[in-house]
């Protein structure tokens, strides 16, 4: 049996539905002909991390539990992590690119990655690294970038990854930590890093975002772009309000947002909006899209998730989670599971991607690496006729 602790309730449900509906997805596909599939236990946190940690403890008091997989969110798993580790438990493909579950370095020292912490996915280092460098390689100044982010270790990543991206900007700044100003929400958790650009935060769980659309609002002049680091509806929310004072500004979100609801909450007010991506854009090449597009009906709870990224996200950790465990044969114990991760070598059949790696070749999936993180890819789409294309950044900049 498999966990996962996850919103399937609240205003961020549709990121837990299509992620464990996803994984779901996989394991069916995967199972052999006539038997069942392994069982995926999905467990509603509300995106909560009170809940998340009930939840995770009920997961580790069932010795069927070998490892829990797509857990979503940075706030529950910072409360999720250490009780993993401390059990011994694999925590594979978490839907969060917050760099505390890939490593970090500092002033005090340099932390390795949560042993049994196996990430999929790019972080948002990365995801932002490629945006920072579009934006500044096509003229963007800094001080017509704003960050809308919640007020969480969510929206904390996501504004240090920002601060790691734009770096080699910083050069071309006076007083880099005077730059941007803080609206109220945020300006204690975020008092302790450099306020490159104007930051407005909203709180998590909620769609408070008039605070952050008035700050941007009052601006000298408009920001030419918005980089957004939140769930759908909040995000959705400030786009509607800000659309005609700023006609022009280009909204750029991180993956973690949930593209499907937020091009369902926008309607065509999502023309344009830029999100980054995991996992490549549909229309393209890749097996995993055949696959993913050829699954019966009764594998989504929601027709909607044959265009969602996160279920395709879910649908991918499934299948690279039995490749790289041998699909749980032998009946491994749960320390055995995170040595066969640990030694991994995932190829493009068993993966379905197609896209080639560092050395040119087509890629492979691995975890024995330093912040024990697969996949380094980062796709950028853009929403056009309300669907989700590969980007050019020349359309939007």
């Amino acid at each position: 049996m498999l966990g996962m602790t996850t919103a399937l309730s609240g205003p961020a449900a549709q990121l837990g539905r299509d992620m464990c509906d996803g994984v779901r997805a996989a394991l069916a596909a995967q199972a052999l002909p006539g038997g069942p599939p392994l069982e995926l236990r999905c467990l509603d946190d509300g995106y909560r991390p009170d809940l998340a940690r009930r939840n995770m403890q009920r997961l580790l008091d069932d010795p069927a539990v070998l490892a829990v997989v797509g857990n979503v969110g940075t706030p529950t798993a910072e409360v999720t992590v250490p009780m993993a580790t401390a059990a011994g438990l694999a925590y594979f493909a978490p839907f969060t690119g917050a760099q505390m579950l890939r490593g970090t370095t500092g002033a005090d020292g340099d932390a390795p990655a949560p042993p049994t912490v196996f990430n999929l996915r790019p972080s948002y280092r990365q995801e932002l690294a490629v945006v920072g460098a579009a934006l500044l390689s096509h003229g963007v100044a800094l001080e017509d970038i704003a960050l809308f982010i919640q007020d969480d270790g969510y929206g904390e990543a996501v504004h240090s990854a920002f601060v790691a991206s734009t770096q080699g900007a910083l050069a071309y700044v006076h007083d880099a930590s005077e730059r941007g100003t803080r609206s109220k929400a945020c300006a204690d958790r975020l008092a302790v890093v450099p306020a490159l650009v104007d930051t407005t935060c909203y709180p998590r769980n909620t769609t408070e975002v008039s605070e952050s659309a008035l700050t941007l609002h009052r601006r000298a002049r408009p920001p030419r772009v918005v980089v957004l680091g939140g769930t759908y509806l909040p995000c959705a929310k400030l786009i509607r309000m800000l659309r005609s004072h700023m006609p022009t500004t280009l909204f750029v979100s991180v993956s973690f947002v949930g593209a499907r609801g937020l091009v369902n909450a926008l309607g065509d007010a999502a023309e344009g909006v830029v999100i980054t991506s995991a996992v490549p854009p549909f229309g393209g090449t890749a097996p995993l899209l055949a696959d993913f597009a050829g699954l019966p009906a009764h594998a989504f709870s929601d027709p909607g998730q044959r265009q969602s990224p996160v279920a395709l996200e879910g649908y991918l950790a499934g299948r690279v989670l039995l490749a790289a465990t041998d699909g749980f044969k032998g009946s491994p114990d749960r320390d055995e599971v995170c040595r066969r991760i640990r030694t991994a070598r995932v190829g493009p059949d068993a993966s379905g991607l197609d896209h080639a790696g560092a050395d040119g070749e087509p890629v492979v999936l691995r975890f024995d690496n330093p912040a024990q993180q697969a996949s380094d890819r980062v796709w950028v789409t853009v929403v056009r006729d309300g669907v989700l294309r590969e980007l050019r950044w020349d359309e939007v900049l």
